[in-house]
C-alpha cells in the first residue's frame, strides 16, 4: 500500500463480494438489454398468446443460463 500502511484485512473478503455482485449485475444486464431492443424490433412474439409468453420466458432462462454458466466457469471456486 502506498505510505507503507498495513493491508485491511477485510478487503479480499470485500473484492470477493464485489465480484459476485458484478456478476450478477451482468447476469440481469444482457437478458434486460435483449428484451429492451426486441420489445421494438422483433415482432415474432408482440402478441400476448400463451406460447408467446412462455417463449420469451425460455429465450430469457437460455440467455441467462448461458451468460451464468460462462462466468462461473471463469471465477475461481472457494479455497
Amino acid at each position: 500500500m502506498a505510505g507503507g500502511a498495513p493491508a485491511n484485512p477485510a478487503a479480499a473478503p470485500a473484492g470477493r463480494r464485489a465480484a459476485l455482485a458484478s456478476r450478477t449485475n451482468t447476469l440481469f444486464s444482457i437478458p434486460m438489454l435483449f428484451f429492451m431492443g426486441a420489445a421494438s424490433h422483433y415482432n415474432l412474439f408482440n402478441e400476448a398468446t400463451s406460447g408467446g409468453i412462455w417463449a420469451w420466458f425460455l429465450i430469457s432462462l437460455i440467455i441467462m443460463v448461458l451468460v451464468e454458466s460462462e462466468r462461473a466457469r471463469r471465477l475461481p471456486g472457494p479455497n
